[in-house]
């Protein structure tokens, strides 16, 4: 079979491999959404709307809301715990990894413009990195309530590892491809990995009960220094693999500058 021809038969495996990978951000995205709005649902508690066969009314609701004749009722308990849905298959952190990794590494073998999308995997992802960590959280972390800095970043950081993911992965092949060096993308790839696979989730994980634990008012000093202590301890090595994952980019872009 010649290299053409395996080429050909590649191809559309690399493009659904990466369409998968890409896609599957939609629906935790609209999944999150519709919990959110779930969440946000309230209840009357004045006689404004109770036993009303009125339809609802949104701008009648926020008003009665503002002068204060009806209540915002919270969501009873365990509700807020709750999973809206179970996540599919292609939904996975795990599955996603893999198809972006699998995409990634198709493309970089099959496509022809092996340059272009390696200059442009590199420059997204690099650029990413050193505004997320230098820049956007620390400003986010600077300027927000901790609470609700933790929450958002508990929604961004599966999308910010996942289109590391993909880009490295881009990186890394076409790297190959075009004879650069592959140890720097490979490293920082793995770093990538592990922190989208385990150390981001298991961090975010940790932080939610224990903002759980303070919203319910429950307090126990051993229960709350080991949580605490977890925290720490996963956030730490989470940080770590994000900027080691930046020093594998710098020596890359260091190798890529010797090719000008």
């Amino acid at each position: 079979m010649s290299q053409a021809h395996r080429r050909s038969m590649l191809a559309p495996l690399g493009l659904l491999a990466v369409v998968l990978g890409l896609t599957s951000w939609v629906a935790p995205a609209f999944s999150a959404g519709v919990r959110a709005a779930r969440m946000a649902a309230w209840r009357p508690s004045s006689a404004a709307f109770a036993g009303s066969d009125v339809g609802f009314d949104k701008g009648r609701a926020l008003k009665a809301v503002a002068a204060g004749e009806v209540q915002l009722q919270q969501a009873g308990p365990g509700e807020e715990d709750e999973p809206f849905i179970k996540p599919a298959l292609w939904n996975t952190p795990v599955f996603r990894a893999v198809a972006l990794v699998a995409g990634g590494g198709v493309a970089g073998q099959v496509l022809p413009f092996a340059a272009l999308m390696h200059i442009s995997a590199f420059g997204i992802w690099f650029g990413t990195n050193v505004w997320t960590t230098f820049f956007a959280g620390i400003t986010m972390f600077k300027n927000l309530p901790k609470q609700t800095f933790g929450k958002l970043q508990a929604k961004l950081f599966p999308q910010y590892f996942q289109l590391g993911t993909g880009c490295t992965a881009v990186v890394l092949l076409t790297g190959l491809r075009l004879g650069l060096p592959a140890g720097p993308a490979a490293a920082s790839l793995a770093w990538t990995l592990a922190n989208h696979l385990y150390l981001s989730p298991k961090a975010t994980e940790v932080m939610l009960e224990r903002y759980a634990r303070q919203n319910k008012g429950l307090k126990d000093p051993e229960v709350d220094k080991k949580l605490g202590a977890q925290f720490g301890k996963l956030h730490g090595l989470s940080s770590l693999a994000n900027l080691l994952a930046l020093v594998g980019l710098v020596a890359h872009a260091a190798a890529l500058a010797a090719r000008i």
